[in-house]
């Protein structure tokens, strides 16, 4: 079992419904083809994305916690489930869910696709929004950030509920009755020097 404690970034799975950094205690455990991880943060109001109006709902703490579990089948697909539970001890209380699932797999070398599920929390009970979300894509080649002169090119389709992230990758101020984000990305990435990206 692996320990980390102190503040540290943390991005389970691919990211979209928690990318971010914080203060908390992480454990990972793994054994041969099965990987898990178990977790507990708190979030600061500036690295704070997520579906409410923040200015009214999260002046306390906001805590998240959760677990991961991973299971790799052979060299060429993994399948991921992934759990998350926000509690904002602001103004307004916040106490709700998020499920994700997600597959991935390399038909040739350097080409993957994945795609997930997710099922977004209701914020309040006086909201009724859209809780089921999905996304999606394909990447090419192998960017390392060890390796000068890797590169690789990706594109995605996202559909994801307001009530489905929590600090997500995508950097957008989602509003409590929105409808969350949707849409298409493409995008490159290239190593020109060590330690260097270009995206």
């Amino acid at each position: 079992v692996h320990m980390t404690v102190g503040r540290f970034a943390y991005t389970p799975v691919f990211g979209i419904v928690y990318d971010n950094d914080g203060d908390g205690i992480k454990f990972n455990y793994k054994t041969g083809k099965l990987g898990g991880d178990a977790f507990v943060m708190r979030l600061g109001f500036s690295n704070y994305t997520a579906p409410l109006d923040a200015t009214q709902a999260f002046r306390g703490n906001n805590q998240v916690f959760g677990g991961l579990l991973s299971y790799t089948f052979d060299d060429k697909a993994n399948v991921q489930a992934a759990y998350y539970n926000l509690d904002s001890r602001g103004d307004n209380q916040l106490d709700f869910d998020i499920l994700e699932v997600a597959l991935s797999y390399k038909v040739v070398k350097n080409v993957e696709l994945w795609g997930e599920y997710i099922r977004g929390g209701n914020k309040l009970d006086t909201y009724d929004v859209d809780r089921n979300g999905f996304a999606g894509g394909v990447r090419f080649g192998n960017p390392n950030r060890s390796k000068a002169g890797t590169w690789g090119l990706r594109a995605a389709y996202y559909d994801v509920p307001a009530a489905g992230n929590i600090a997500t990758t995508v950097d957008l101020d989602i509003t409590p009755l929105g409808d969350g984000y949707k849409g298409y990305q493409v995008g490159a990435t290239w190593i020109p020097i060590k330690n260097i990206d270009v995206n």
